[in-house]
């Protein structure tokens, strides 16, 4: 699923870390994701020695070559054989989209970047392999805290994105949540008994996570002038599909993906940031 097309912004958003990209593309939108991410640098970290992905260093040398002055901060490692970690965190993340601002300057001009910078939209999401990988698999954050508590240091690090996307200039800013990660056919195996159904304890987590969430979004939708800064609920239409699917014009509830394309208009409309 494109959500870039299915908004109608571009065909496709590709990666900021694709060589081929030029200055035309940069202005009209780039992601800076890495799929295994969060908002806790431990999950980025985790999923390189879970899942062994690696990237040479040679395909983005500014952060993974020891010659470039920067530190080595946990999850950008490098590795035997002149390797480095292809899960990006977040806060590297945030020192591309920066780089990437700077470029675009000296190619159009502060005044254009401003104008570019405010009134484009970002999304941001993260926080699921944060709960589902390095909380509930793992136990490594288990050990260390109590689902509040870790719910508590997700919500605080994802207050303190935003906040420095809105000193970068950003002002269109959604936050989205967790969907119900004890749904997911991996967690039904492992947690959700005989008949695999979904996950409660994981669910319970989701939708903590979530409220927890969306009332730090709106206290800094209240403090950031300017800003329309929203909380993106996601959990309540997937969890909606997956119990009736019958409702969005399908009986068969593994064909999840076509039902999510149909909605995800909706839930970005709902967000009111277009």
């Amino acid at each position: 699923m494109n959500l870039a097309s299915e908004l109608g912004i571009k065909e496709l958003l590709p990666a900021y870390l694709d060589p081929t990209v030029e200055i035309q593309v940069l202005v009209t939108g780039v992601s800076f994701a890495s799929a295994g991410s969060g908002y806790d640098n431990l999950t980025a970290e985790f999923q390189v020695q879970k899942l062994v992905l690696f990237v040479r260093c040679a395909d983005i040398k500014r952060d993974c070559n020891p010659g470039n002055g920067l530190a080595t901060p946990p999850g950008t490692s490098p590795v035997a054989g002149g390797q480095c970690s292809s899960v990006i965190p977040v806060w590297k993340q945030l020192e591309w989209l920066g780089e990437c601002l700077k470029r675009m300057t000296e190619e159009v001009g502060e005044d254009r970047v401003e104008e570019i910078v405010a009134h484009s939209l970002y999304g941001v999401i993260l926080g699921s392999n944060d709960l589902l990988v390095t909380y509930f698999s793992t136990h490594f954050r288990k050990v260390q805290y109590e689902p509040p508590a870790y719910v508590r240091l997700l919500v605080d690090a994802a207050s303190n994105v935003v906040k420095e996307l809105y000193g970068m200039g950003a002002r269109k800013i959604a936050v989205v949540g967790s969907p119900p990660l004890g749904c997911l056919p991996f967690q039904r195996t492992v947690g959700g008994g005989a008949l695999r159904e979904c996950d409660e304890s994981v669910n319970n987590a989701s939708m903590i996570y979530n409220s927890q969430l969306s009332k730090a979004i709106k206290s800094l939708a209240a403090q950031l002038e300017g800003s329309k800064v929203v909380y993106v609920d996601i959990y309540t239409l997937m969890f909606d599909i997956i119990n009736h699917p019958q409702n969005y014009g399908n009986s068969n509830p593994s064909n999840l993906p076509s039902l999510f394309r149909i909605q995800i208009r909706q839930v970005w409309c709902l967000a009111q940031i277009q």
